[in-house]
């Protein structure tokens, strides 16, 4: 899968995970499927603790619109996470 984390941040008691875009935010859903790639695969490397808020944040500066994903904690994150993007993981 192509691409790059544009931003990401573990802080005290939240994970930041970011994208910019230039497009349209009528396709953040899509934007939010990478940045929770994105994320699996920070934990996958053991870079993430576990028992942290997780933000998710696609940022469209033409348009001016921030839009949002929000997790508990990993195991919210994990239970959210579609069987696609559990499939890119797998073997």
């Amino acid at each position: 899968i192509p691409g790059q984390i544009d931003l990401w941040a573990e802080l005290d008691s939240e994970i930041h995970v970011v994208d910019y875009k230039t497009g349209s935010s009528r396709y953040y859903q899509k934007a939010l499927k990478q940045l929770s790639i994105y994320t699996k695969a920070l934990f996958e490397m053991k870079l993430l603790s576990e028992n942290k808020k997780i933000i998710h944040s696609v940022i469209y500066p033409v348009e001016k619109t921030v839009k949002k994903a929000e997790f508990q904690n990993f195991k919210d994150f994990e239970t959210r996470l579609s069987a696609e993007i559990k499939a890119l993981f797998i073997g």
